[in-house]
């Protein structure tokens, strides 16, 4: 009897921890506190595996964090500009309406500004001795992470944010 009660005793401390570290508070956005049950759902309607393992460290969890902010800020600086009259976030509309506003600002603030001249490619390709093609294709690149910082930066700005990861 004594066995069986300091088995139980074990199993509901450790369903107390598991549930205290879901409840977890990682982050704090705006005054919204961010958990990780917020993550874990966050990542569970990502496909690629990748993003769950990050979970079972320090640093990945801080990424997953930044990232599910970065999200969040961008659905609601996409709402915010682009309207529901936008005629290209309705054209997205069929991905889900967080996903067709994201999918509009990214196309409208890094896509449609990261273009690349023929003269900036064949100065790429002199530059880093490439064809061609893997040169505009790195310089688009480039050009598209530069706008896609800039707007995160912009979106980030004003805002209180605070990791409460060590």
């Amino acid at each position: 009897m004594l066995k069986i009660l300091l088995i139980l005793s074990l199993l509901l401390i450790s369903t107390e921890a598991d549930t205290e570290n879901k409840g977890e508070s990682l982050a704090i956005l705006d005054g919204e506190v961010i958990t990780k049950d917020d993550i874990i759902r966050y990542t569970e309607g990502i496909e690629d595996k990748r993003y769950r393992e990050l979970l079972k460290s320090k640093e990945g969890l801080k990424k997953l964090v930044n990232l599910y902010i970065d999200r969040i800020l961008l659905i609601k600086y996409a709402k915010d500009i682009l309207g529901e009259d936008e005629n290209t976030y309705l054209s997205h509309l069929t991905e889900g309406e967080d996903n067709a506003y994201l999918i509009a600002l990214l196309k409208r603030e890094v896509f449609e500004k990261a273009v690349v001249t023929d003269r900036e490619v064949k100065e790429y390709m002199k530059r880093h001795n490439l064809n061609e093609w893997h040169a505009r294709y790195k310089l688009i690149s480039e050009k598209r992470e530069r706008y896609y910082r800039m707007l995160l930066n912009r979106v980030r700005q004003g805002h209180q944010i605070e990791i409460l990861i060590d």
